[in-house]
This record gives C-alpha cells, sequence and structure tokens, in this order.
C-alpha cells in the first residue's frame, strides 16, 4: 500500500478524503503535519477510505466512508470550534462531491468560512465521521486530528478557502501466497494451511476454499471459510480437521459442507481484498489429495552435521528419517526405502551403507536395531525390508550410516535425500515435504602423526598428513598448560599447506622461542583453509630435558579429552580427544549441569593414536539452542571416562 504525500499550498490542515474519475478506492494516510498558521497535528497512523465515482471531472461523492470496520454509512464532516479541546462547535457542513475538483493527480476542496466567526476569534478546525446517513444536531464523534488546523483574525465575510493535497491511487490488492499445502500433495485428516498476507484485509473477505476438481464425487464442494483475521503476516498457519473444518478457531463456514471427501482431488485457494476494497487477489494449488485413511508422514534430513567420517571407520550416522502414522488403528507397513546419495564419494569409498530403526531422535549402534546392510550399488541405494517395518503413530527414526572403507578419499564426501514420496513404498499414502534433504559429511584430512621431541637442543615438531582439501597454511601454538585458550602463535610467518592432495606430506617447525628446563609444554597446530575456515590438532607435549643430556627425551603422548576451545563460548566451540588404543565402544556428549544428556556428537568407533576434533554448535537434538550456562562434556572410550567442563555465553 503506498503512502500519501500530502502538500499545503494555503493555510489549510487538509481532510483525509480522496476523490478520483474511476469507481477505486483511494488510500489516503493522515500523518504528522502542522496546520496552517497553527501549531496543531493531524494523528499518525490513520486512514480514511472513500469511494469516488462518476465520469465527470467531480463526479458524485458516495457516503462509502469508512475507517478501521465503521460502518459504511458514515459520512464525513468538518466543525469549527472556538476551543480546543472541543467542548461547544460553532458551525459543521458535511463534505459533499461539489467541493471537490480534480487536476491529475491533485485534488482540490473548496469551503466556506461560517459567517458567525467572529473576526478576533481563534478558529480550530477538525475534521471527523458521523455514524448516520443523517446529520443530527452535534459535532462529528470520531475526530481525525487534534486542533487539525487554527486561524485567528477572520473577515466575517464568507470567504472561499482552498485546500490541495497529491494522492495515489491504490487500484488493487497485493496477491497471497498459498505455501501449503503445495500442488499435488497429500493431506491427511490433519493438515495445515499455511499463506501470505502482505496487506491488511477489508473485513470478511479473507477466505480459504476446498474445491472438488477430481477423484471420489464431492457434492457440497466448494468448501468456503471466512478467516476471522484481517491482519497481514507471512507463514500465516490455520490447522484443519478435514472432518470438521470449522472446527479451527481462526475460521468459520461460509458456504459448502463442513467436511471434505476422502480421495477427492482439490483445489485449494487463499483470497482476500484490501481495506481499500479493491477487487479480490488470490493464490491456489491444484492436485490435492485428500485421504482421511492411515497415512504415513515422512520428515528428516541431516544428522550429525557437519560431522566427518574417518577413513576406516564404522556405524557413522549420517542422515535420519522419521515416519509416523497420521491416525490410529491397524499399524501401516514400509516395504522399501530408496535414497539419492550425494556427495563426491564413489562405491570404493564405502564398504557397507547400513540403515536402523530407532525409537528415539539419536542414533546408538548399541541399542538401535539395524535392519538392513548393502555392500553394493550405492546410488541409489534402496533398503528393502523383510518382514515390513510396522508404522503407527508412535512412529520411528530410521538412521542411515556408513563404513568408510580404509582406503576412502579424503576429498569426498557422502550425503542423502529422499526426493520423492514413491521412494517410500508403503501399503498407504506417504505425505510430507520433499524432497528430504540432508547435508554432505567430508570424509576428512586425516592427521597420521604429531609429534615434539628434542633435536640439538631444539623442540622440533612434526606432524604427518595423510591428505589435504585447500589447506592454505598452517600455524604453530604453544601454552604452558593444556589450555589452548592460553596459548600463543609461535610462527611470524605462515607454513605453507599443500593445497588439495591424497599423498602424504610432512611438516618440521623448530621452536626457536626460549623454554625452561624441566619444564613441559604444549603444542598445538592449526590448519586454514582457502575460505578462512580453520582446524586445529593437538596438544603434542614435550619437557624440555638437561642441557647435558645429549639423548632424546622420552615424549609425553597425551591421551583423553581436551580442554574446548575457545572456552567461555558462543556460539560453538571446537573438543579434541585422542585415545590410546582403539574402542568400538566410544561416545561423545554433552550434559547439563543436573546430568541430562543435552547432545550426542558422536557414538561408535574410536580409533587409538588419531586425533579427533568436533563442533558443538550449542544447540539441542532437536536443534534448538541452549541456555547459557554450564555444560560437561564427557568423552567415553572402552572402560575410560574423561569429563571437561565448558561454559557458554549469551
Amino acid at each position: 500500500m503506498k503512502k500519501v504525500v500530502f502538500i499545503f499550498l494555503f493555510v489549510f490542515m487538509l481532510i483525509a478524503v480522496v476523490f478520483a474519475v474511476d469507481p477505486t478506492m483511494v488510500k489516503v494516510g493522515l500523518s504528522n503535519t502542522s496546520g496552517g498558521g497553527g501549531d496543531g497535528s493531524i494523528k499518525p497512523g490513520q486512514t480514511v477510505y472513500v469511494r469516488a465515482e462518476g465520469n465527470g471531472g467531480n463526479g458524485t461523492l458516495q457516503a462509502a466512508i469508512h475507517d478501521d470496520g465503521a460502518s459504511t454509512n458514515n459520512k464525513l464532516y468538518i466543525s469549527y470550534y472556538s476551543d480546543s479541546p472541543p467542548s461547544s462547535y460553532l458551525a459543521y457542513d458535511e463534505l459533499n462531491a461539489s467541493g471537490f475538483s480534480v487536476d491529475g493527480d491533485t485534488l482540490t476542496y473548496q469551503f466556506i468560512m461560517p459567517t458567525n466567526v467572529s473576526g478576533s476569534q481563534s478558529i480550530q478546525i477538525y475534521f471527523g465521521l458521523i455514524g448516520q446517513s443523517v446529520p443530527p444536531p452535534f459535532p462529528p464523534t470520531t475526530y481525525y486530528g487534534d486542533r487539525a488546523y487554527t486561524y485567528s483574525g477572520i473577515n466575517n465575510a464568507p470567504t472561499n478557502y482552498d485546500a490541495y493535497l497529491t494522492y495515489t491511487e491504490d487500484s488493487s490488492t497485493e496477491a497471497p501466497t498459498l505455501d501449503l499445502p503445495t500442488a499435488s500433495a497429500t493431506i491427511g485428516k490433519n493438515f495445515t494451511v499455511k499463506y501470505d498476507q502482505p496487506e491488511t484485509a477489508y473485513e470478511g473477505t479473507v477466505k480459504i476454499s476446498f474445491a472438488r476438481t477430481g477423484g471420489s464425487v464431492d457434492n457440497n464442494s466448494p468448501h468456503v471459510l471466512e478467516v476471522l483475521s484481517e491482519a497481514s503476516g507471512t507463514d500465516i498457519s490455520i490447522s484443519f480437521d478435514g472432518a470438521e473444518l470449522d472446527g479451527a478457531s481462526e475460521v468459520i463456514l461460509d458456504s459448502g459442507g463442513n467436511a471434505l471427501v476422502d480421495d477427492a482431488e482439490y483445489t485449494v485457494k487463499i483470497e482476500y481484498q484490501d481495506l481499500a476494497q479493491n477487487a479480490a487477489a488470490s493464490d491456489q494449488n491444484s492436485g490435492v489429495d485428500y485421504d482421511d485413511d492411515d497415512l504415513i508422514e515422512a520428515s528428516g534430513g541431516d544428522y550429525n552435521s557437519g560431522v566427518s567420517f574417518s577413513p576406516g571407520s564404522k556405524n557413522n550416522a549420517y542422515f535420519r528419517l522419521y515416519l509416523k502414522k497420521t491416525a490410529g488403528g491397524t499399524a501401516a507397513t514400509v516395504d522399501k526405502i530408496t535414497f539419492d546419495t550425494t556427495g563426491e564419494t564413489v562405491d570404493a569409498d564405502i564398504d557397507t551403507l547400513k540403515i536402523w530403526r530407532s525409537t528415539d531422535n539419536s542414533f546408538s549402534s548399541s541399542t538401535d536395531t539395524k535392519l538392513v546392510n548393502v555392500t553394493s550399488n550405492f546410488d541409489p541405494v534402496t533398503f528393502d525390508f523383510s518382514p515390513d517395518q510396522q508404522i503407527g503413530t508412535d512412529g520411528y527414526y530410521y538412521f542411515l550410516t556408513i563404513d568408510v572403507n580404509s582406503g576412502a578419499s579424503t576429498v569426498h564426501s557422502i550425503g542423502a535425500t529422499v526426493n520423492l514420496k514413491t521412494d517410500i513404498v508403503a501399503s498407504t499414502s506417504i505425505i510430507g515435504t520433499f524432497p528430504i534433504e540432508g547435508g554432505n559429511h567430508p570424509l576428512p584430512v586425516i592427521l597420521s602423526s604429531f609429534n615434539a621431541q628434542i633435536i640439538n637442543d631444539m623442540p622440533v615438531l612434526t606432524w604427518i598428513t595423510q591428505s589435504e582439501t585447500e589447506n592454505s597454511y598452517w600455524n604453530v601454538y604453544r601454552s604452558i598448560s593444556q589450555n589452548l585458550g592460553q596459548a600463543v602463535k609461535l610462527n611470524e610467518a605462515i607454513i605453507p599447506g599443500a593445497g588439495t592432495t591424497s599423498e602424504p606430506k610432512e611438516y618440521n617447525y623448530v621452536d626457536e622461542h626460549d623454554v625452561i628446563v624441566n619444564n613441559s609444554y604444549w603444542y598445538w597446530i592449526e590448519s586454514v583453509d582457502y575460505s578462512g575456515g580453520n582446524e586445529i590438532y593437538g596438544p603434542a607435549c614435550l619437557t624440555i630435558p638437561q642441557a647435558e643430556n645429549p639423548s632424546p627425551p622420552t615424549v609425553p603422548e597425551t591421551y583423553g579429552l581436551m580442554q574446548n576451545f575457545p572456552n567461555p563460548f558462543n556460539p560453538d566451540t571446537d573438543i579434541i580427544f585422542n585415545i590410546e588404543k582403539t574402542t568400538s565402544s566410544g561416545e561423545l556428549a554433552i550434559y547439563n549441569i543436573k546430568g541430562q544428556k543435552v547432545k550426542t556428537l558422536y557414538k561408535g568407533n574410536i580409533k587409538g593414536k588419531i586425533l579427533y576434533k568436533y563442533v558443538w554448535d550449542g544447540k539441542n537434538e532437536a536443534g534448538k539452542n541452549v541456555s547459557s550456562g554450564i555444560y560437561l562434556c564427557k568423552l567415553s572410550a572402552g572402560d575410560k571416562t574423561y569429563i571437561k567442563k565448558m561454559i557458554l555465553t549469551k
């Protein structure tokens, strides 16, 4: 809706009335403006609509004047007062078409000051509505403006006064957008209509309709419902029961039957008129199937977002699919599910793809049920269930996992997508928003070793990568404790990386900074890619020996869970760990201070003497941000447990 600019060429504060030669509604918004010769103002945010019809220059000013839902027989008046706020009026006049003239987009209203106004009086002029077709003997009851105009020193002669304004015609209603249900979707007994409405609607004009276009016969079609709210907005959602459409509190039944018909096909439409009562605008989606049988609703997406999987690792969960029946009764069955494999992965990168069933949204290879293994034909990959999966109203979570081949390319990644509802073969119809897409999980850079030792009385760091992806350069950090937050960068010049390579690469760095005999130092290395993203590895610990001892010292290895960095953190933090012996029962999880699990970051096989890094983004399993406070990071690796305290700030 366009705003209107008021132009005052004479000493008068004009009223918000609009005239047009076309039979359309024109909107004029009142705004803060000083009155001519006075200090009055019109209240901001008020709007008056006036329908003007006729072919002549002036036409006929109709009585269809309304404000915020007032009755259509209201008429607009001008009143004159000698005090403010008004208590007794001197005169009032009904505005009429004969006082208007139009030149392009400029409207002129001519009036005559009442003859009973004395030359010495200070006059306040108000504009307002009277809710009757015939003016009663009292001033307007709804005012537009406080002391809209002040004029002093009036001569009693009936002088003509002119007021001018420019206006913009509002000739159309901005079109809404119907988001749900989508075209060709299947909706069940309980479904949602979601839409965007860009303008506030005229009262009673927002309508949602269901018009039968195919399938079962529906003698009560179309089903039209009036939305009770006229407010504009995006993602306006209304939940419906197909057996009782007006059961939704946001609507009332306008016409047609109150129930949709099973197996009928409908066109769903949203429409409304704007406040100016321009022609209704609408949007619709066709081919919507209504099925009130036992439907299966599918949803899901990426799992372990951003987590990478090491070559040789097993049971890495990367996609989660949730299936549930929409109504009670006999369970529905699922025969098979087909996933498109995304990312750059090739068959040689994969040993096995598996699908698991879980009663909750967190994957655990030790407690969840493994259903099917696939060892070939990975794109697309089809899991054929035997026996068929029984789906009830509580539903099940299905997880895809990958066993990564030990020789997998570390420049590849893997993800999954369920593209179509027909990719889920079941005993009943599938509903949901498709495609259901997951993210891609990289098969990461493998840092096969990172050591610190004394060579020629100098601390020397050595690290070897098995592959690198867009690795621009390295930095080296040192601290006198295991706390990465206390570390300082040692290298003044960057240490160039190898870019992208699948070949092993060895690096060396000599620490020429001062050290103290018998003190221990912790070292970290940081890789930075071409886009500025970074990975931190370490620490490696080194105790400085006596200078007279030429033999290399024993370099203590640091195992377990390192302190997260940064700490405190917001919004995310890096978590690094390294265990001595390989275990198949590893878990990295976040707990709150009450000991309640907040999120599982990893669960499965952990290789010994390999640095692992995970990022926690401060969200729980449901993907929602958790509150600030103290959290515990717990690493369980075989018979060993490590815990670090973390602080999330906001």
